[in-house]
């Protein structure tokens, strides 16, 4: 199976906005898949190519014939340090919220049937410091098409979490809800936005906190894209493992050799 994807993660910040966009030809056989971009890079490396199976994903960096294992999580995490904001590493999950609801038969893409399924997550973290606490919320609303007949042909670079914000156990329950979607993931569609909120606290053994002006609320608008076009199926050849291979004049090295700034944390 081919198919041209076309992914987009935006975010309007008080800082200004910014935009990850990703449009390349993915290849699926089996448990092998093949994910090559058009003039772009995976986020946060110098990679262009990636080769994933059962085991992992290879990243490759076509241009220096450099090319590096990583696992699927590891893959994942360039999207998610890439995105709005997550909030501190060490919060506390207060509160998450989880849910995907079939809505029907969809739109048709490109002759093919789809069901639309209707996706809300949000969460809520709280982090304490020395003489104030954070609060960050975010939540993810929207829709996704898939098509129908087409759930063999799902690999890893099918994965919706890339165009989500979560970490932990609010991670975990929209992983749950995401396995409801079945065909293949062909037009999705998210709104998202978070705030960030911070409150004068009382430090531990000492008075209460002395009230003053709370500062305005950060807050953070965007949107999460993802279109399937071009989608074709027939059956394998032998040709078809050189699709699926890297070429022999690549040298391997280790995955911080390819990135271009430090992978997000799980």
């Amino acid at each position: 199976m081919t198919y041209t994807v076309v992914q987009s993660v935006r975010s309007v910040t008080p800082r200004g906005s910014r935009q990850q966009a990703l449009a390349g030809t993915v290849a699926v056989s089996g448990e092998r898949a093949r994910w090559e971009l058009d003039g772009s890079t995976f986020p946060g490396t110098r990679t262009t190519l990636a080769v994933g199976d059962a085991g992992g994903v290879t990243l490759v960096d076509l241009r220096e014939k450099l090319a590096a294992a990583a696992t699927w999580d590891e893959f994942r995490r360039l999207f998610q340090q890439a995105s709005s904001e997550a909030g501190p590493a060490a919060a506390t999950l207060a509160a998450s919220e989880a849910s995907v609801t079939p809505e029907g038969p969809g739109p048709a893409r490109d002759g093919i049937a789809t069901s639309r399924y209707r996706v809300s997550f949000s969460w809520t973290m709280k982090l304490a410091q020395p003489g104030r606490l954070v609060t960050v919320a975010y939540a993810s609303r929207g829709t996704v098409d898939a098509a129908d007949g087409f759930r063999d042909g799902r690999s890893g670079f099918d994965e919706l979490l890339p165009l989500f914000v979560a970490r932990g156990e609010a991670r975990e329950k929209l992983t749950a809800e995401l396995r409801k979607i079945g065909g293949l993931p062909v037009a999705v569609a998210l709104e998202t936005e978070s705030e960030v909120r911070t409150e004068p606290a009382a430090a531990p053994g000492s008075g209460p906190a002395v009230p003053g002006p709370l500062p305005a609320p950060l807050r953070t608008t965007g949107s999460a894209t993802r279109t399937v076009s071009a989608l074709a199926r027939r059956a394998p050849t032998r040709a078809d493992a050189a699709l699926f291979s890297l070429p022999e004049d690549v040298r391997s090295r280790s995955l911080d050799r390819l990135l271009t700034r430090e992978a997000a944390l799980p």
